[in-house]
């Protein structure tokens, strides 16, 4: 579930990160309940559940916060890293 961000400014963006990072620290799970922000949040997916290739990322832009696939899970990637010791300067 996306949360909307019409009017979205640093403000928001740190009151939802609060309630994530609060959220975390007393209960080990960032999709608690709210702690008093007042902000609505959509839900922060496992970033790949066991088993899973699924590799979810939560986006933060200038219009909304959703739950989206990893970009950077890619074969490319991997080759990239795989021969890091010729790419690296």
């Amino acid at each position: 579930m996306p949360c909307d961000l019409v009017d979205a400014n640093n403000d928001t963006i740190a009151r939802v990160l609060k309630d994530y990072y609060l959220n975390f620290v007393v209960n080990l799970d960032p999709n608690g309940l709210e702690v008093g922000t007042g902000q609505a949040k959509p839900y922060w997916p496992q970033y790949s559940p066991v088993g899973s290739q699924n590799f979810t990322i939560l986006d933060f832009n200038y219009t909304m916060i959703d739950a989206s696939p990893d970009r950077d899970a890619s074969a490319r990637c991997d080759f990239l890293h795989a021969v890091n010791y010729v790419t690296r300067n």
